[in-house]
């Protein structure tokens, strides 16, 4: 099995996307929901999760798309996100968007390396790249090799998509083994 280990603040979304949606954003700083067209007649619950897609980028969502079709590899969330309680319906919106996902780590493991290593342990993993916006997360030097760390300024990039496949298929890790020998 191939997996993407898979953040989703500063990979899926990004101070630029932000920046360029603010005043759809901006509706989430009034309390009052019911006030916007796009929540009209819908459940509170609905309404959360419109909140957290709006929060999500469709172009970022392709990109890992792109990673998934080309390496058959599956989506394994690692994000913070997970604290939610709406949090399983994230994961059925992105999957109805296309993305492959699998699952998540264990959302009780706090350390991302313990997670992931546990995931790792459980499954029969045989290739893996981590996306995360956040390099400080992951201390193990295993995992270490395998993160592609993106820019929380603009997200997941074509350069990014390449280096995870490079990284599924082995090129960057046999790269760096040569540079450090």
């Amino acid at each position: 099995m191939r997996v993407i280990f898979l953040d989703i603040d500063g990979v899926l979304n990004s101070e630029e996307y932000f920046d360029n949606h603010a005043d759809e954003l901006a509706v989430f700083n009034n309390e009052n929901f019911d006030t916007f067209e796009i929540f009209s007649g819908k459940s509170q619950m609905y309404k959360l999760i419109d909140w957290a897609m709006m929060r999500i980028d469709p172009e970022k969502i392709a990109l890992v798309k792109d990673i998934g079709n080309v390496t058959q590899a599956q989506v394994i969330m690692i994000s913070s996100w997970s604290e939610l309680f709406f949090y399983e319906n994230i994961l059925i919106e992105l999957i109805k968007k296309g993305l492959p996902i699998g699952g998540s780590v264990d959302p009780t493991i706090e350390d991302k390396s313990e997670a992931i290593n546990d995931f790792l342990n459980r499954r029969n993993v045989y290739s893996y790249v981590i996306i995360d916006s956040n390099d400080d997360l992951i201390t193990d030097p295993e995992l270490k090799r395998r993160e592609v760390v993106t820019d929380d300024e603009v997200g997941i990039t074509k350069t990014d998509v390449i280096e995870a496949m490079d990284v599924i298929y082995g090129k960057r890790r046999v790269l760096k083994d040569v540079q450090h020998s």
